[in-house]
C-alpha cells in the first residue's frame, strides 16, 4: 500500500513538473502549491469552512473550476477536478493568466519552493 502511494505521488510530481515546464511556469512553485493544497492526494477535499468544497490536487472550488474550464473551452465536469492532468492543465492555465494568487498558498509556494523533489 505504501509503495503504491509513493508511486502515485511520484507519477503526479512528474506530470506536474513536466506540464509546468511546458507551460513556462516554475515547476518548483507548481509542485509546492500541490503539496500544500492536497499533499499530492488527487481525492483531497478541503475548505470545510466554505459553502462548497475544494477538491483534487489543486483544490478547485466548483465555481472556479467551471469558470476556468469554460474560459479554456474545455469540459467543465466537476469530476475532472480529481484528474491529475486536467486539474494541472487548468491550474497552470490560471497561473499563466496571472491568477496564481487565487491559491492561498501562492506566496508561500513562491518563497519556499518544494519540500519534495520535483
Amino acid at each position: 500500500m505504501v509503495i503504491t502511494a509513493t508511486l502515485a505521488i511520484t507519477a503526479a510530481m512528474s506530470l506536474v513538473t513536466g506540464m509546468a515546464i511546458d507551460a513556462g511556469i516554475d515547476p518548483a512553485v507548481a509542485c509546492r502549491i500541490v503539496e500544500l493544497e492536497s499533499g499530492w492526494n488527487q481525492y483531497a477535499v478541503g475548505d470545510w469552512h466554505m459553502t462548497s468544497l475544494s477538491t483534487g490536487l489543486w483544490q478547485f472550488q466548483p465555481g472556479t473550476w467551471v469558470w476556468a474550464r469554460q474560459s479554456m473551452g474545455l469540459n467543465n465536469d466537476l469530476a475532472l477536478r480529481t484528474d491529475w492532468a486536467e486539474s494541472t492543465r487548468t491550474a497552470l492555465w490560471l497561473i499563466a493568466k496571472g491568477y496564481g494568487r487565487w491559491w492561498s498558498t501562492w506566496e508561500i509556494a513562491k518563497e519556499e519552493r518544494c519540500f519534495t523533489k520535483c
